[in-house]
C-alpha cells in the first residue's frame, strides 16, 4: 500500500503530492504530483464561503440545489431539476 504525503516547495512555489511504494524488498518507486492549482482553486472557494453572509447554493449530482446556512452542517435540497426528452409517436 502506498504511503502518500503533501508538501509545499517554497522556492518553486508549488504543491506536491508523494506517493511511495515498495514494489519488492529493497527497492521503493516514488512519484510526485503537482497540486498546486487544486490547491490555490481551493483557498478561492475557501475564501468565497469565509467572506459570504448567510449561506451559499449547493448542487448535487443528482441535480438537487438546495441552501447551505454558513453555520449549518446540514444542506436541506428543496429544489430538483430534471430533464425529459420526448419522442414523437408516428
Amino acid at each position: 500500500m502506498p504511503t502518500q504525503l503533501e508538501i509545499y516547495f517554497e522556492p518553486f512555489d508549488k504543491y506536491y503530492t508523494i506517493y511511495i511504494t515498495c514494489p519488492q524488498k529493497g527497492f521503493f518507486v516514488t512519484t510526485f504530483e503537482d497540486v498546486s492549482a487544486f490547491r490555490k482553486k481551493e483557498k478561492e472557494y475557501q475564501t468565497i464561503i469565509q467572506t459570504t453572509f448567510d449561506g451559499f447554493w449547493v448542487c448535487n449530482m443528482a441535480a438537487e440545489f438546495g441552501w447551505k446556512a454558513k453555520l449549518g452542517k446540514e444542506v436541506r435540497f428543496f429544489c430538483t431539476i430534471s430533464y425529459k426528452t420526448e419522442t414523437k409517436e408516428k
